[in-house]
Parts: structure tokens; C-alpha cells; sequence
């Protein structure tokens, strides 16, 4: 409609919500999670949250540090309206070995097909960051098939990492 809105990082699982009819002023709409609809998986570290239209709903996808293997993964919280309340689907969305998966992004393709990005943490332990892809179910809450490399950074330009992705359509590309 006439409004947009968007999510912070804010040190904590609340997550701001914010809204504005203008892209210039903003006023608070609450958190994403609050003390008593936080997810359990998670330790802390949490950040880079993005929250998109998914067929009818509110899909809040964000990092945070899994308790059980201590590493980085991707979670998936899901709502009937983007001021929430927000769902946790109760265990990570995406995982990788150490040290784990950061800065999730959704894409839909003009086919309707919906897709997961993220970024393998691997500069946090002096490795490769690949980005990867992967489909997801038309609820966005859960992956179909396999991931994909798609980036890497291969390059000397490219430094010690390639991190935030974000995908767009443009002339069918």
C-alpha cells in the first residue's frame, strides 16, 4: 500500500520494526520478537535481518548464533502482518559447517519461484566467503533441493570477503 516498512539490528532478538509513508519519517511499530516470543535456538548475535511479502504474509529472515553447534546460521520467523506477531519456525533455516551462515537475502523471480541467499562466514576464520542460493518452499520457510555457489571471492580486488547479498531482476537477467 502506501506504507513501507523495515527492520534493524538492534543488539538483541527484538529486532525494530519501523514504518513510514515516505521513506524519510519513520516511527517504531514494536519488535519482531519480544521477551516472551523470542526463538530458543539461538545463543545471541544477532543482526542483518530482512523482512519481505511472501505470498500473502511476513517472512523476517536474520543471523544469529546457534546454542547447539555455536555457529553462525540463518533463521526464519514468519507473521500475518509486517507490524507482527512474528513466529519463529523453532530451529535455524540454514545452516553451514563453522563457522556458519550470515546475511540472509530473499529473491523472487519473475517465474514466482522464491530463493534464499546468504553468505558462508568464512573470513572470520581466514577462508573463502562464498554467497550462496537456494530455493525455497512458496512460503519461504523452508528449502527445496540444494544451495549453489554462486560468488566467491576469488579475485585480489575483492579482499578478505564478499558479504550482503542481494539479488534483483532487471530485462530478464
Amino acid at each position: 500500500g502506501n506504507t513501507y516498512y523495515m527492520v534493524c539490528t538492534s543488539g538483541s532478538y527484538a529486532y525494530p520494526i519501523r514504518s513510514s509513508p515516505d521513506l524519510v519519517h519513520w516511527s517504531s511499530q514494536g519488535t519482531v520478537f519480544t521477551g516472551a516470543s523470542h526463538p530458543t535456538w539461538p545463543s545471541g548475535d544477532y543482526w542483518a535481518p530482512e523482512m519481505h511479502a511472501v505470498n500473502g504474509g511476513y517472512v523476517v529472515y536474520y543471523s544469529a548464533r546457534a546454542s547447539a553447534s555455536s555457529t553462525f546460521a540463518i533463521g526464519a520467523a514468519y507473521a500475518a502482518s509486517p507490524t507482527g506477531p512474528f513466529q519463529d519456525i523453532g530451529q535455524p533455516l540454514v545452516t553451514e559447517p563453522a563457522p556458519g551462515a550470515i546475511d540472509a537475502h530473499y529473491f523472487q523471480d519473475p517465474g514466482g519461484t522464491h530463493y534464499l541467499l546468504w553468505k558462508v562466514d568464512g573470513n572470520a576464520v581466514g577462508a573463502s566467503t562464498p554467497i550462496k542460493i537456494q530455493e525455497l518452499a512458496a512460503d519461504g520457510l523452508s528449502l527445496v533441493g540444494s544451495p549453489t555457489t554462486i560468488l566467491t571471492n576469488t579475485l585480489a580486488w575483492e579482499g578478505a570477503l564478499v558479504e550482503g547479498p542481494w539479488m534483483i531482476e532487471r530485462g530478464g537477467f
